[in-house]
């Protein structure tokens, strides 16, 4: 079990938290996280990851400020034309 010490679970000096998913869960999440440990956010939705650089929240569930004053770290990922497709990992009855 790891211990908890003063509220706070030790990391390595390298260690980073990701947050998958940018929407109206995955980002408040990501910056309160980010008010007390590395956070990196990650979305696949290169709109948002823009409007989110802005200080901009469609979602309203965090308000500008707050998001701008973050440390919360949201890299883009690089866009291809070719989008795989996942149809081995679907269900298939025996």
């Amino acid at each position: 079990r790891t211990p908890v010490l003063n509220g706070r679970i030790p990391m390595d000096k390298n260690s980073k938290i990701v947050v998958v998913g940018l929407g109206y869960v995955g980002l408040p999440l990501a910056v309160a996280l980010a008010r007390t440990y590395p956070v990196i956010g990650f979305d696949i939705d290169a709109g948002r990851v823009s409007e989110l650089e802005g200080g901009e929240d469609r979602t309203r569930e965090v308000e500008p400020d707050r998001l701008k004053a973050s440390t919360l770290s949201i890299p883009r990922i690089p866009q291809t034309s070719r989008v795989p497709t996942y149809t081995s990992l679907r269900y298939r009855p025996r």
